[in-house]
This record gives C-alpha cells, structure tokens and sequence, in this order.
C-alpha cells in the first residue's frame, strides 16, 4: 500500500464518508458562500453557522478550504492533484464552548463525489480526529484512498479542489455544546504537541504540503439560556494497549536486539533502520532505530520512543503468525470490521477495506476512535490467498494530536513487511 495513503489524517480511519448523526441535519451542510476561488492562495477558513447562540442549543463551525494554488497531477498532466488528506487545529475556551464526542465531528460526504480528472473514480474521505477537549483544542481532519474497486496504480488519484469544482470545498462540521456564557474564538492554530508543532495542513497525492496555508478563525458568543456544567477533565491520560495474540500458556517476551537492516538482507529499508527477522523466518520488518521491540515465538511488538513525561505510545506496530481465523476477532471482513472497535477507546467507526502489502491484496480494517486509532488486516502466506497456511497478521496503533506524520509512519513500518516466502 502507498503511504501517499496516510500522508493525511491521519488516516485513520471509520465509516466510509461521513459519520451521519441527526443533529447534524438540522444544521444544514449548505452555506451559499459566493465567492470564487482564484488559485492564488491556499485557504482554509473556519466559519460558524451562528455567531451567537444560547445555551441548550449548538454551535457549529463548518471548515472550508477556499482556495488552492495550482500543483499538477504526477499521475495525469495538465490535471490538479487536489487535496487527498487535511487536518484542522482547533482551539477555543473550554468554558465556552466543549466538543463532546467524536459523534460531532461530520466529514462533508459530497468529498467522496469530487472526480477532478472526470475519470470516474473518486477517492473515499474517511474522519479522523485527535480530542483535548477539557484544554480546549482538537485536531480534526480527513484522510483517503482510492477504494480496491476503483485500483488505480501507486494510488495517485487526484484529491478534492475548490479551484477545480469553481467554488469554496465544505470540508468538515464540528458541532460544539455551550458549556458557559461569553464569546470565543475559534482559531485553527499549531501547536507544541509531543513530537513536533502539529499545524494545519493540507496534502496532495505524493504527500506534500500546500504550503504556506492562510487560516481564517471565526466567533462564537453564547448569551442567555442555561448551561450545563462541562464534563470534568480526565485525571489520567489515555494509555495505547497493544494487541497480543492470545495464548494458553505463558509467553516469555525479550528485548530485541536492533540489527542494521542491510545485515539483516534488507537493503531495500529507509537508511539508518533496523530490522527484525522472524526466527522462524516467516517474515521480516523493518523500523526507525530509535523504536524498541519486544519478541516471542508469536509475535513482535515495535514501539514509538516516549518524550519525557509522556505516558502512553504514540504509535505500537504488533506482527504475529498464524492462521487468521485465530486472530484478533477473525480475518478482516465487511462483517467482522464491527467488532474491531472493541479494540479501540469510545470507537466511532470501523471500515472495511483491501490494501496491497507484501505483494499481496489484503483485507483490513480501519477503526477510529477520538483518541486512539488502529488498523488491522492479515496476509495470507498462500500465494493464491488463501488462508490454508495460516499468514502474517500485523496492528497499527496511534495515538497522536498529528493525523499526518504518525499514521504515515506506521505505515511506512508495515511497507517494509516481506515474507519468508517472498
């Protein structure tokens, strides 16, 4: 799979388009903006759907990217790139207004329809989200890929245009419940996250940034009305779990030691990674050196560094063996994607969908939480498929306020998967 992918939101993700609540309805998607984007910018602009309501109501901010600087296609000449992935950083008065859930962040389902080269196939917008709600920021946004009917080769399907569809791009609706009486601004600004300044951001199909991008905030007052009390703040920080495969007998796990990846026969990995080779030489991987693993017979656990302080991994890639159907909750499928939200805390969705790994199309589930995000999926150690000789199941999880270089990371771990047989 292409990690132009995940050079997005973080990934992430969730149900296919949009998360429909019916709230949301009643707020409308439609604003009848009138201007025409002019190429001459790259433009994300936050406007609220009322500058003033009261408390028992809500206050929604829709997010508009109004304008693009033109950057051609490198899959079709003369044709815009567009926009494959995006992220907002918002910051408001926790005492004024509060994001509830991951319930009220709404993807605009129209950006899965947006065909820029009139080809016919449109890329699949999935949410993601990272919520601080009790410190009055969120990262929201949206990432894409072009689903396995559509396949299109290294995954380069233009993305979303304003320029293109001749008018402003509604992006996402966040919904906000008043919690207190006041005015505030909702600013789309970075900030120090725990890796780097996380910043809005949008992205084309090789993974590069529109840069620099304009931000326009807006202004929300509430006034009158009775306001419920804000939920308290967390007293603990979330705290990624990862999976292991499970046993009936006890599992010694050990540290293992880092080898350089071109020792280990693996020229073809980013310089200056290591590389893990299963014992039993089912399948190997590489990983950036700073990470640590753990290993079994099982199974391997590779883990992000942890900044001084920080309580949990941003980001945990879990490799194990065996016959997919002993797995986690099944082999990935439109039917047991459902059941891969458990994995996650306060899910929101979970989506079906294949991607390509070790040379192989595999099935995989992507669940999305506001916290935490993972992704799933099996390859079959069959070349015709199957799961006769059992396979190499592998976990991406991530937790981290930036929905592009996180995601995009674990994914370029699990590119590097090869198997024995290969």
């Amino acid at each position: 799979m292409s990690r132009r992918m995940w050079v997005v939101l973080v990934g992430g993700a969730l149900a296919i388009g949009a998360v429909i609540v019916g709230s949301f309805i009643a707020i409308g998607q439609d604003s009848g903006d009138t201007r025409t984007p002019a190429g001459a910018e790259n433009r994300m602009r936050l406007e609220a759907v009322n500058s003033e309501v009261s408390c028992g109501s809500i206050a929604a901010v829709r997010i508009y990217l109004d304008d693009l600087v033109p950057r051609e296609s490198s899959r079709t000449p003369g044709v815009s790139a567009g926009v494959v992935g995006f992220q907002a950083t918002l910051q408001y008065d926790p005492d004024v207004l509060r994001i509830l859930g991951g319930s009220d962040v709404q993807l605009n389902s129209d950006l899965g329809l947006q065909d820029v080269d009139g080809d016919g196939i449109v890329r699949s917008f999935l949410p993601s989200m990272f919520l601080e709600d009790h410190l009055g920021r969120a990262v929201v946004g949206g990432i894409s890929f072009v689903p396995s009917s559509q396949r299109v080769e290294d995954n380069l399907e233009e993305g979303v245009d304003p320029v293109a569809k001749g008018e402003p791009l509604l992006l996402m609706t966040v919904r906000f419940t008043p919690v207190g009486q006041g005015t505030t601004t909702v600013r789309n600004a970075g900030w120090d996250g725990a890796l780097a300044r996380v910043e809005p951001q949008v992205f084309d199909t090789d993974g590069q940034y529109y840069e620099p991008l304009e931000v326009e905030d807006t202004e929300v007052t509430v006034r009158g009305g009775d306001c419920l009390p804000p939920p308290p703040s967390p007293t603990t920080q979330p705290t990624s779990t990862p999976v292991v495969v499970p046993t009936r007998t006890p599992v010694r796990w050990e540290t293992v030691e880092p080898v350089d990846a071109p020792s280990a026969g693996r020229s073809d990995c980013p310089q200056d990674w290591v590389a893990y080779v299963d014992p039993q030489d089912r399948y190997s991987i590489c990983y950036p050196e700073e990470f640590t693993a753990t290993g079994s017979d099982l199974a391997v656990n590779i883990r992000s560094p942890r900044e001084a302080g920080q309580r949990d991994d941003l980001l945990t890639v879990v490799i194990s063996s065996g016959r997919s159907a002993e797995q986690f909750y099944g082999p990935p499928s439109p039917e047991t994607c459902e059941f891969y939200t458990d994995i996650v805390e306060g899910p929101i969705s979970s989506t079906f969908f294949e991607v390509e790994l070790a040379n192989r199309l595999v099935p995989a589930c992507f669940t999305v939480g506001p916290i935490q995000s993972s992704l799933h999926a099996t390859v079959p150690v069959a070349v015709d498929g199957s799961d006769r000789d059992g396979g190499v199941n592998f976990g991406v999880m991530f937790i981290s306020p930036d929905l592009g270089t996180v995601p995009a990371l674990g994914l370029a771990i699990i590119e590097t998967l090869t198997l024995g047989a290969n």
